[in-house]
């Protein structure tokens, strides 16, 4: 768990859009790492959970952080003094035209934020 993982989720935040077909090489991988250590493979969180909430703790860093270079890429929502709906961000997840965009980091973990 100490030697392989760490290899597994090296820079998740930034690569952890991949499609489904990578993910799934990814968490068969942990499964027989597992397996030859001898540990029950539901007994870890998987690699796709993992990445979440990677993801969610770099974002939330960026944002803390004024002069983080991504700051230029985060557009704050337009605050109004009514709620309709809970709000968990104060950032507006960008349009995205592709899937590829869609999956980079900021969109996706706006996203994940949010949710």
């Amino acid at each position: 768990k100490t030697f392989v993982r760490p290899v597994l989720e090296y820079g998740s935040p930034v690569w952890g859009g991949l499609p489904r077909g990578l993910a799934d090489e990814l968490e068969k991988v942990q499964r027989i790492c597992c397996r030859i250590i001898g540990i029950p493979s539901g007994q870890l969180p998987t690699l796709e959970e993992r990445r979440r909430e990677a993801s969610v703790r770099e974002l939330r860093r960026v944002m803390v952080d004024d002069t983080h270079p991504c700051q230029q890429f985060l557009e704050s929502s337009r605050r109004t003094t009514y709620q309709l709906r809970r709000q968990t961000s104060s950032y507006k997840i960008p349009l995205s035209r592709t899937e590829r965009h869609r999956q980079s980091f900021i969109p996706r973990s706006l996203n994940i934020l949010q949710q």
